[in-house]
């Protein structure tokens, strides 16, 4: 998922600003992940990324993960958007298929999904 206008929001208000905004939503999302069984993979900036069945099997991994970005618009609706004082409005995409993921690197290694449903 990412946040529909992030780059003019981000050149518009303080990075403070930013971050506090993207810390209400990604609490959010949080706590949707504890609900739906949703792993959280990765955040960078507004961009938001997590995956269902991959840490154990789970015949309903799809129906979780949609019934999880349902979810993601009503949470990020409630987060005010300080450039334009309504709430957040988000894309999301879902993607499904084989990956592969490990831990890479060795400086603040990071468990990392790799494979081609990870980048369409």
């Amino acid at each position: 998922a990412d946040i529909v206008g992030y780059t003019t929001l981000s050149q518009s208000v303080e990075p403070e600003e930013v971050m506090m905004m993207l810390h209400a939503l990604y609490t959010k999302y949080d706590a949707l992940c504890t609900l739906h069984g949703v792993y959280k993979v990765e955040t960078i900036g507004d961009c938001w990324m997590g995956a269902t069945g991959l840490l154990a099997e789970d015949p309903r991994h799809a129906s979780a993960l949609v019934a999880f970005a349902s979810d993601m618009f009503e949470a990020a609706e409630s987060v005010r958007d300080p450039c334009t004082g309504k709430g957040v409005r988000i894309r999301v995409g879902i993607h499904s298929g084989r990956v592969m993921s490990g831990i890479v690197g060795s400086i603040r290694a990071r468990y990392c999904l790799f494979g081609d449903t990870v980048n369409t």
